[in-house]
């Protein structure tokens, strides 16, 4: 081999160009495996692994610099590679596959990127094809061409690196470069060596200059499953906390203490479960002031189901009643609408804006099978109303929806749709899936909002007037498979923000704009959460498109159990009420804080939480559990008929068949429930449960599965 060749010009292009090979092979492994499989099934089950483009790019920046250091570090201590030379060759072929073991191992072990082997397998399979050619068609020139040829220089490049491959250091290369590949299978088959490794990628990803956390607001006081607090008009004073089923409560602020209870409407709301119960609320901008009209006004959105009937409520309830009895009947309505029976999509925010009308978030579910057009049915937008009825500046709708009642509002004049057909005229803007929380901007106005998408993507909204989000037909910012309506009401507008679902984030809790002075750092920046991940973000508030995010900390309960809401108090203080078990008192208001002595606090309290005793079996609030979690796929009750299932790539199971069961023992089912569908060979959309449920509520929930299939838990399969 020689050595000590001058690098020179014609080196840094070879050297560029072997860096060019590795970009092109890891963007064609990867548009490649979407639709094929390069390592057969047969061979290696290997489940599916949803990575996205982003995470591509990622995947690529990462292959590109470590196969740039060891491609120039072979070049500094050998020479330029001339690809004309087959023990030159055979040694920078050895440092690629050092290089593509090194840049496997990161992103398996360091990121959060869904590793997958059939991607991987595709880029090293091209990228060896591009080394091979290219020295077949160099190898000859410093040859006799008659007698060796371009076939001959390929056969004599393959056989020289195979050769080196069976030396002690080729050997110990080729078990390197296999690691990646016996990890992940290891990793869906071996459920300690997949805590090790999850354990360790979280260690390895996590942010280590965060010294942001949540505590409890009022030390170890807890509610039950609480949605949202507030302060009154003002934002000072004490703290107005809506509880799920149904309770409205007053809590001492900033002392905390015994609450007082001032509604309860758990009789009207019913079962709170799904995504059903007890959802916003927006206390009259008038509220408090002795002597106004509206002093002792709230307005509650709630989900009352009842014999299977859903029907949606707004209404206002008069606090100064004299008792939550005497308040719950004082109740008025100001819409109802009926709904179709999954539970899902509801919307639920409910906020005055700064020119003093109401405005409420509808999701796409409020709809039954035979109304479904703007004109006539109010969902999937924000509404702009007026409950002051102001004369002269607004009028009454000229007829209540199509799937049920309207009353004691009447619709300003100034709303983009007024006059126009084919569209309610209450509506601000459309285009929306489910709009979960949304507030104004203190300093420019504008309306912030989270939009909880389907299978894939999660928005933030700036909402503006008779605009139009794209849902169904855009979803973050990529068309679906849903044609655009022949006639679309306003002007289309994209998100400012968006992300792909990952197993945890799938779920976005929209936030504020933080104005505060507490916090420098956040000042102008939008707060946000994902509820099933629990993790808190920050982004710039611009209304440009954003790209990336900060994630700053994360809630102590996850899932459908986790972040709720996030409120900005007068004095600064970040608020973030965390749901908690469904049933019990469990919740919490939670506040933003950081510093050494935050950290310890939210560490003794985690340690405190961790020594709970294991619940025993309930059969009603594991249906609860499963119903809040599971549905939404596997249908309520289990026959793989939930409302995203038809979305999905795969056929989801029925719980209820015999069939199923009588194939799968109960170690099968609690591995798929706590490491996912790819632990088994099987769909990684179903996401592992392991970093969100308890031990004992998935141990529960295999035996749950069990009752819906008519066996008992640990029975003997036939």
């Amino acid at each position: 081999m020689t050595r000590n060749r001058r690098f020179g010009l014609s080196g840094l292009a070879i050297l560029l160009y072997q860096i060019g090979s590795v970009a092109f092979s890891v963007h064609f492994g990867y548009a490649y495996s979407r639709n094929h499989k390069v390592i057969p099934r047969a061979v290696l089950p290997l489940p599916d692994f949803h990575v996205s483009a982003a995470d591509a790019l990622h995947i690529l920046y990462v292959f590109c610099i470590a196969h740039a250091a060891v491609f120039a570090l072979l070049a500094f201590r050998c020479g330029a590679n001339r690809f004309d030379e087959a023990r030159r060759f055979t040694t920078e072929f050895l440092g690629m596959l050092v290089a593509f073991t090194f840049s496997s191992l990161y992103v398996y072990l360091a990121t959060d990127i869904s590793y997958d082997p059939q991607m991987m397998a595709a880029t090293g399979v091209l990228l060896s094809a591009i080394f091979f050619a290219t020295y077949a068609l160099f190898r000859p020139r410093n040859l006799r061409p008659r007698r060796v040829g371009v076939p001959g220089a390929f056969v004599e490049g393959a056989l020289g690196t195979l050769g080196r491959l069976f030396t002690p250091a080729g050997l110990l290369i080729l078990a390197f470069f296999f690691t990646p590949l016996v990890m992940g299978k290891l990793f869906y088959s071996n459920r300690q060596f997949a805590d090790m490794i999850t354990h360790l990628r979280v260690v390895l990803s996590a942010r280590a200059d965060s010294d942001w956390v949540l505590v409890n607001a009022f030390g170890s006081q807890k509610f039950r499953q609480p949605m949202l607090a507030k302060q009154a008009p003002g934002g000072s004073g004490d703290l107005y906390v809506l509880e799920r089923e149904g309770r409205l409560l007053r809590v001492p602020y900033p002392k905390g203490g015994e609450p007082t209870v001032l509604l309860d409407i758990h009789d009207k709301v019913g079962p709170a479960e799904i995504e059903n119960g007890t959802l916003g609320f927006a206390l009259h901008p008038e509220f408090g002031k002795a002597g106004a009209p509206h002093a002792n006004d709230v307005y509650v959105y709630y989900t009352a189901v009842k014999d299977k009937t859903q029907i949606n409520h707004l209404s206002r309830f008069d606090l100064g009643a004299g008792s939550p009895e005497a308040a719950s009947n004082s109740e008025q309505s100001l819409l109802a609408l009926e709904r179709e029976a999954s539970g899902f999509h509801n919307g639920g925010s409910v906020e005055f804006g700064p020119d003093g009308y109401l405005y409420v978030a509808f999701g796409e579910g409020l709809r039954i099978p035979k109304f479904k057009e703007p004109g006539e049915v109010l969902r999937g937008a924000i509404l702009r109303i007026d409950v002051n009825e102001t004369p002269g500046t607004t009028h009454p709708p000229a007829e209540p929806p199509k799937n049920g009642s309207a009353g004691h509002y009447t619709i300003p004049n100034d709303n983009p749709f007024v006059g126009q057909p084919g569209i309610r005229e209450e509506y601000w803007a459309l285009g929306l899936r489910n709009p979960y929380r949304f507030t104004f901007d203190p300093q420019t106005k504008l309306l912030w909002a989270g939009d909880v998408g389907s299978t894939v993507w999660e928005e933030v909204n700036v909402v503006e007037k008779g605009r139009n989000y794209q849902y169904p037909f855009i979803e973050g910012r990529e068309k679906t498979d849903v044609p655009p309506p022949a006639q679309i009401f306003g002007e289309q507008r994209g998100p400012i923000y968006t992300y792909e679902h990952s197993a945890y984030d799938r779920a976005i809790i929209g936030g504020f704009v933080y104005r505060g002075g507490q916090w420098a750092d956040l000042q102008g920046k939008y707060v946000f959460a994902d509820n099933y991940s629990g993790k808190i973000s920050v982004m710039p508030a611009v209304t440009t498109e954003v790209d990336k995010v900060d994630v700053i900390t994360r809630a102590n309960q996850f899932a459908q159990r986790g972040v709720s809401s996030l409120t900005q108090l007068g004095d600064g203080t970040v608020l973030v009420t965390v749901l908690g078990e469904a049933g019990n008192a469990a919740g919490e208001v939670m506040k933003l804080a950081r510093g050494a002595e935050a950290v310890a606090v939210a560490k003794a309290e985690a340690a405190a939480n961790a020594q709970t005793a294991e619940t025993p079996y309930s059969a009603a609030a594991t249906a609860s559990l499963f119903t809040t979690n599971c549905a939404r796929c596997h249908g309520e009750g289990g026959k793989g008929d939930g409302p995203d299932a038809a979305k999905l790539p795969v056929k989801l199971p029925d719980f209820t068949d015999p069939a199923f069961h009588a194939a799968r023992s109960d170690e099968a089912l609690a591995t798929v429930i706590t490491q996912g569908g790819a632990a088994v060979g099987r769909s990684a959309m179903m996401p592992p449960w392991s970093m969100v449920l308890q031990p004992a509520e998935m141990k529960h929930m295999v035996r749950y599965l069990r009752e819906l299939g008519g066996r008992a838990a640990g029975a003997k399969q036939p």
